[in-house]
């Protein structure tokens, strides 16, 4: 007897203690833990995308806003994950009949994820303070430089607050989690409803301050009315039920359900019908979803959109894309779950016809929008403004939509939970059409490539059918994940490596030796006397001048002072010329002064002075930028001594030979030793200059840039790419020195400086190179420069006094050609 009163008061006693429940909590917290887990690892990934798009694509990700959203994401799902997965596992009637009240089942659950979004939310601000120091602001409104409408760290806070509790109280109220799912995101952007439904009460948009504080109001008072109602409905799902009725437990009739059932000879048609009617909810708020999506396109092709539909059109895509990835959650979801195709396997069905089976369905809804997609793509205007720059090709939306569905059906037979599957596979899978769209638009990563990555998923998920079908695929399932994202990620980082590394660099001992002599060269100049040669007018087309036969219009187009121009270029007292430097390509608009003068001067002999006082001060800008330590001032300089050879050679200048004018232009020209020389100079210390400041493009080779599909590995190949061309014109400043035909490095420097995809058409191809050089002044394009374009060619060989003497013609065009021309 005294032994039943010990035991009786022994278990009234435990229903007290605290500790009773402790491991209810760690049944709790493990059931929380993957949703936590998976969360924090997609905010490393992101960081990974931050310091692989700052290096090598160019762009960052907003950590702000993915940071503060994912203690969101981690709201959302927990009140889902915790009591739909009971649901799911038909452990809710177990929670039922334990010697638990219901309040303090619902609080422990509660009290769990409070800790879990507390854990999420000091992971997000430390690595929002590690990486945006100061960008945090704990006070209303915003930080200065924020766009307008953005919300303050409490808002967030209370905000995630106000969604968990949301799910909770949505799980306990509706038994699917699908369906649970979508009224909670429903009701979780109600604060934000009243806070625009206020702003239309008082007749004006909000400030930023105030939209801060009526949105925290409104989240405050909806924590406050959410406590009471999930309590309420957890107590409601977890007290006992009454008995079911008798007529509830009615069979019908065989002969009934055997009309109505329907009849298959195969395995694939059952699944298949299965699959659908397992989940016919699902499947039509997804046809809803796309059928917003299907008015969003409509709409952006439209001319002009309503302010109001303008303002959703980001809600209607979002909600598209959302709705493509679940369509590859529900392959594995709902029908393919382990606990309802471990049925299958017992009985002996293919996992291969049942992998066919169930992407039977979710492939042909996709189909059939795509179809739908294309037949309304044929009928819309691609030349009209909005229609051409907002729809995206057949072709594109094929790879994007593959490529989600094959991510999403990975995910959901990766993960148990249809919660988890549902919050994590558009994250990723649209991460990854992010990653391998920026992969192949500006980091060169080829087609082939771009399958693999589509396929890998894939290919994962049906080798571990089988396993899957058996609940044999833990832990592969991992380590055949791991696979998956070394392919998505690692393919594209490899190739864009391999093409960094195909473009020939310096050994460590060339780059050495050449730093020094640029560091000699520098101590040796002076670069405090270096003038900037700077125009006050904007560059005109050249082809004016060839083309318009009003001397009037040209003089207006192309009047400019060259005295002006050169003032900061004249020689000082002993006789050295000021090195210049040329910040702009605007060559055409001196060409075409000089151009103009030598006309003016050719048709009226009096107007000698002003021809005279262009040819000085083309000789002095000449020698100036020849003396000049940048290698854009050696291209200006090549071009002037083309210009003046070319004006050397008219009949008519053979007259003024004894004048100041003519001598001085006939003293700045120079030899192929004195070019050679200073081309090297010049060269070294830009490459020098571009390696100590590279933010000055002017500097370096920057207009020289990547094709457009490499145009993202500018952070890793330019300073290869600069070493390369370096090492290239040095050759072609050697050929040109020696007057060797070497057309090495003119391939060379096509591949590294010219976008034309064949050499035989490319500029620096010979045969381009044996026309005469003044044509490539006459060119539209003559103030966009091609290092080392003019290097080696004939107009180097000429000498100014055989020209005026009239003993040597150039291999250029005549006065007379020239003119008529």
């Amino acid at each position: 007897m005294a032994t039943q009163v010990t035991t009786v008061d022994s278990a009234v006693r435990s229903k007290h203690e605290p500790s009773s429940t402790s491991w209810f909590w760690w049944k709790e917290t493990r059931q929380l833990a993957p949703l936590l887990v998976m969360l924090i690892a997609v905010a490393f990934l992101s960081l990974f995308f931050d310091v692989v798009g700052n290096s090598l694509l160019d762009w960052r990700v907003p950590h702000e806003a993915l940071l503060l959203a994912i203690p969101g994401l981690f709201a959302t799902g927990a009140g889902p994950l915790l009591v739909g997965q009971e649901r799911a596992q038909r452990t809710i009637e177990w929670l039922m009949l334990l010697p638990i009240s219901p309040r303090r089942l619902s609080t422990t659950k509660l009290l769990v994820s409070l800790v879990g979004l507390a854990i999420m939310w000091v992971i997000a601000l430390m690595l929002l303070a590690f990486l945006e120091p100061g960008s945090a602001s704990w006070s209303f409104g915003l930080r200065q430089g924020q766009a307008h409408g953005t919300l303050s760290l409490p808002v967030w806070l209370v905000h995630s607050i106000f969604v968990l509790l949301v799910g909770f109280y949505v799980s306990w109220r509706v038994e699917n989690q699908f369906y649970a799912l979508l009224l909670l995101i429903l009701i979780a952007f109600s604060p934000f409803i009243a806070v625009s439904l206020t702003s239309t009460m008082v007749g004006r948009p909000l400030l930023s301050t105030e939209f801060d504080r009526w949105s925290l109001v409104f989240t405050c008072v909806g924590v406050v009315a959410m406590v009471p109602l999930s309590t309420r409905a957890a107590v409601r799902t977890l007290s006992a039920k009454p008995a079911p009725r008798a007529r509830h437990l009615e069979v019908r009739q065989s002969s009934a359900v055997t009309s109505l059932a329907p009849r298959f000879k195969t395995h694939l048609a059952p699944i298949i019908w299965q699959s659908i009617g397992s989940a016919k909810g699902t499947w039509w708020v997804i046809t809803a979803m796309f059928a917003a999506g299907a008015f969003a396109s409509v709409v952006l092709v439209a001319e002009v959109l309503p302010r109001s539909i303008e303002t959703l059109m980001p809600f209607l895509i979002l909600l598209t894309a959302v709705a493509a990835s679940w369509v590859g959650v529900c392959t594995f979801k709902h029908d393919g779950s382990t606990e309802r195709l471990r049925f299958l396997a017992d009985r002996g069905v293919s996992w291969k016809k049942t992998y066919l089976a169930l992407h039977a369905f979710p492939v042909a809804f996709l189909s059939t929008a795509l179809l739908l997609f294309a037949l309304w793509n044929i009928k819309v205007d691609h030349f009209s403004p909005r229609g051409n720059s907002q729809m995206p090709s057949l072709l594109t939306m094929l790879f994007v939509t593959a490529l989600v569905y094959s991510v999403s059906q990975w995910i959901s037979q990766m993960f148990r939970t249809l919660i988890l599957s549902v919050i994590v596979a558009p994250i990723l899978a649209w991460a990854a059409v992010g990653w391998l769209g920026a992969a192949f638009q500006t980091c060169g990563f080829p087609i082939w490539g771009m399958v693999l990555c589509l396929l890998a998923p894939l290919v994962a998920s049906f080798l571990l059918m089988n396993r899957y079908m058996d609940g044999r695929d833990r832990p592969w399932t991992f380590a055949v994940g791991a696979v998956v994202v070394v392919v998505i990620i690692g393919l594209p980082v490899l190739t864009s490596y391999r093409y960094v590394q195909s473009i020939p660099a310096m050994s460590s001992q060339q780059r050495t030796t050449l730093l020094n002599e640029a560091l000699l060269i520098h101590q040796r100049a002076t670069p405090a006397n270096v003038a900037n040669v700077s125009f006050e007018r904007e560059i005109v087309d050249q082809s004016r001048l060839l083309q318009d036969t009003d001397l009037e219009r040209k003089a207006d187009a192309y009047r400019l002072d060259p005295d002006s121009v050169i003032e900061n270029l004249r020689p000082g007292p002993s006789g050295e010329v000021q090195p210049g430097i040329v910040q702009g390509n605007a060559f055409s608009l001196w060409y075409g002064g000089f151009s103009l003068a030598r006309l003016n001067w050719e048709s009226n002999p009096e107007a000698w002075p002003e021809y005279a006082k262009w040819l000085t001060s083309s000789a002095i800008l000449t020698k100036s930028l020849r003396a000049g330590p940048n290698l854009l001032s050696q291209e200006w300089a090549d071009r002037l001594e083309i210009m003046l050879l070319d004006a050397l050679a008219s009949e008519s200048i053979r007259s003024k030979r004894e004048t100041d004018a003519v001598r001085a232009v006939v003293d700045a020209i120079g030899d192929r030793r004195i070019r050679a020389q200073a081309r090297r100079d010049a060269l070294l210390q830009t490459w020098r200059s571009s390696l100590l400041n590279p933010n000055a493009y002017w500097f370096g080779f920057g207009d020289h840039s990547l094709p457009t599909n490499y145009s993202g590995l500018s952070g890793w190949a330019i300073p290869r790419k600069d070493e390369a061309m370096v090492l290239t014109l040095l050759d072609g400043i050697e050929a040109s020195k020696q007057d060797r035909s070497d057309s090495d490095w003119l391939r060379r420097m096509h591949q590294l400086a010219d976008d034309h995809p064949g050499y035989q058409w490319s500029s620096y191809h010979p045969s381009q190179r044996e026309r005469p050089a003044i044509e490539e002044l006459h060119e539209r394009d003559s103030h966009a420069f091609s290092y080392g374009l003019m290097w080696g060619r004939a107009w180097e060989s000429l000498e100014p006094k055989a020209l005026l003497s009239g003993e040597e013609r150039p291999s250029t065009s005549s006065e007379r050609e020239s003119t008529e021309s």
